[in-house]
């Protein structure tokens, strides 16, 4: 994207968290090509948005403090009910997964998570922009066109 690559680890868990949901883990029988190639798919599109909203904080000086960084690596550690900082970082890398590319996924996805914050506090819809957005239609029939030769 725009010459540069995307974040391999970000679209790992997006896979991995894709085939969670298609396959329990105690099935071991592989996926289905077709639901694989979805999946893979589906991590590529969430994986290339990130890294645009990623850019975009950039250009959009959104800062993230070591505080704010150490307190999401905290609640982190507390939701896996480990003991310390050592136990989690043993645990990363047991999956492969250097701290220091830890704390900078972390970085990375707090600084999207302020920007979309900061675009919801400027962004106001009223009643008013509602109702322009839609109308009001009374109808007894709606009538589709459904092309010759084909199956409704």
């Amino acid at each position: 994207m725009d010459g540069k690559e995307i974040n391999a680890r970000y679209f790992m868990r997006m896979y991995n968290a894709g085939v969670n949901n298609y396959k329990p883990q105690e099935q071991k029988d592989p996926l289905d090509p077709k639901i694989d190639a979805f999946l893979s798919y589906n991590a590529m599109m969430q994986s290339i948005d990130f890294e645009k909203f990623l850019i975009f904080a950039k250009k959009a000086k959104v800062r993230v403090s070591s505080g704010e960084v150490n307190n999401q690596i905290e609640a982190i550690i507390k939701g896996y009910g480990l003991k310390s900082k050592g136990e989690f970082k043993d645990l990363l890398v047991k999956n492969g997964y250097a701290y220091p590319a830890f704390v900078q996924d972390i970085k990375d996805e707090l600084m999207i998570n302020k920007l979309f914050s900061l675009a919801k506090q400027k962004v106001l819809v009223t009643d008013q922009d509602v109702k322009d957005q839609y109308k009001k239609v009374k109808a007894r029939h709606i009538l589709i066109a459904i092309p010759a030769g084909e199956d409704p």
